[in-house]
């Protein structure tokens, strides 16, 4: 396992996004890894090697093995992975359904959470759904009862989320929701602890709270929010 080699397997990854799908592009690939469009072409041309933000986004947001970037082994897209890529309707920004039609998105409760099988998001237990645009890449959405991630996410807002099969890749600075064993569920930015390696560091956005730090063998699931509806 060498760095040249998964940089190698990165730039595979990155191509097979461009070719396979008309919906993925440099601009949108660049803003889902959370890089600059100047870094993405930097990686691009070879003049950059792919860090480590960029291997977590190619598995957090595009479901590329981690395993198979590490080493090559096992198949480049994880496969057991399923995710709601129907086109969904273009006559509304979102719509409210409360029936079974492909590309529905269910709102859960929170402590559903608990329960959903990142492997089949078909099972998510739910009674509400929507239909939302934006959010196609979304597993489930769900309300916000708490005000430790104010303003940015209110009471009563929904947060859509996604589902991370794997622990191993973080997007430093991106928002997750956390499922732990003994603190519940927790939302935040996180990031790395770097005085200790067996933790990470959750950070609300209310600032009357204090920031988490959460053994990584405590969380137990963990999701991306890839967007959210304000209720105002």
């Amino acid at each position: 396992m060498t760095r040249e080699n998964i940089n190698s397997r990165a730039l595979d990854a990155i191509t097979y996004l461009l070719s396979n799908s008309d919906l993925h592009t440099k601009t949108s690939i660049a803003k889902n890894l959370d890089i600059s469009a100047s870094k993405f072409s930097e990686i691009l041309g070879g003049r950059m090697k792919a860090g480590t933000e960029v291997l977590a986004g190619l598995s957090s947001e595009y479901n590329i093995s981690p395993q198979w970037l590490l080493t090559g082994e096992g198949d480049m897209v994880d496969s057991e992975i399923q995710k709601y890529t129907s086109e969904l309707p273009s006559s509304e920004e979102w719509e409210y359904v409360n029936n079974d039609n492909q590309g529905k998105i269910p709102v859960v409760h929170e402590l559903c959470f608990a329960t959903i099988d990142p492997d089949n998001p078909c099972s998510i237990p739910a009674d509400e759904y929507y239909y939302i645009k934006e959010f196609r890449n979304a597993d489930f959405l769900m309300k916000v009862s708490g005000d430790s991630m104010s303003p940015k996410y209110k009471p009563g807002d929904l947060i859509a989320c996604r589902n991370v099969r794997y622990f191993n890749f973080y997007q430093w600075g991106k928002v997750y929701a956390l499922l732990t064993c003994h603190q519940g569920i927790i939302i935040g930015r996180v990031f790395e602890h770097l005085q200790n390696t067996t933790f990470i560091i959750v950070k609300p956005e209310n600032a009357s709270y204090p920031q988490w730090e959460i053994p990584i063998d405590e969380i137990v699931k963990v999701a991306v929010i890839v967007g959210s509806i304000s209720t105002d």
